[in-house]
C-alpha cells in the first residue's frame, strides 16, 4: 500500500475515533454525570506475529467514554485496523496488522478513558 494511501487511512481512522469518542461521551453525559476519570493503558505482546490485539479494560463500575490505540514502531508496513469500545463498553480494543511483510518485532497498545457514569 502506498505511503500516501496509508496516511489517508490513518487520518480517516483518527477522525472516526474522535467521532466515536464524542458520541460515546455525549451519550454517557445524557444519562447523567461523569466522575472518577481514569486512564488504562495496555500493551500487546512485542513479537513478529502479523496481527495484534490489545484490550484495555476499565475497572469495575466504570465505562469507556473514549480511548485510542498506538503502534510501535511506526512504519508503513504496519497499520491500525480498528480502535473502538469493546467488552460491552467496559474497555477499549485496538487491532493492528501488517499491510506488507515486516520482519521485526512490533506491538499495538490500547488506552481506555474510563469514568463512572451515574445519575
Amino acid at each position: 500500500m502506498p505511503s500516501s494511501e496509508l496516511q489517508s487511512r490513518s487520518i480517516v481512522l483518527s477522525a472516526r475515533l474522535l467521532v466515536v469518542a464524542a458520541l460515546v461521551q455525549s451519550a454517557a453525559g445524557c444519562a447523567g454525570t461523569l466522575s472518577g476519570l481514569e486512564y488504562v493503558y495496555v500493551e500487546g505482546p512485542l513479537d513478529s506475529n502479523p496481527n495484534k490485539l490489545a484490550f484495555a479494560p476499565c475497572p469495575p463500575g466504570k465505562k469507556a467514554t473514549g480511548g485510542g490505540a498506538y503502534i510501535s514502531p511506526q512504519t508503513t508496513e504496519l497499520a491500525l485496523i480498528r480502535s473502538e469500545p469493546g467488552g460491552g463498553g467496559n474497555g477499549w480494543i485496538a487491532h493492528a496488522g501488517e499491510v506488507s511483510p515486516y520482519a521485526g518485532h512490533w506491538m499495538v497498545a490500547a488506552t481506555a478513558i474510563c469514568t463512572k457514569v451515574g445519575p
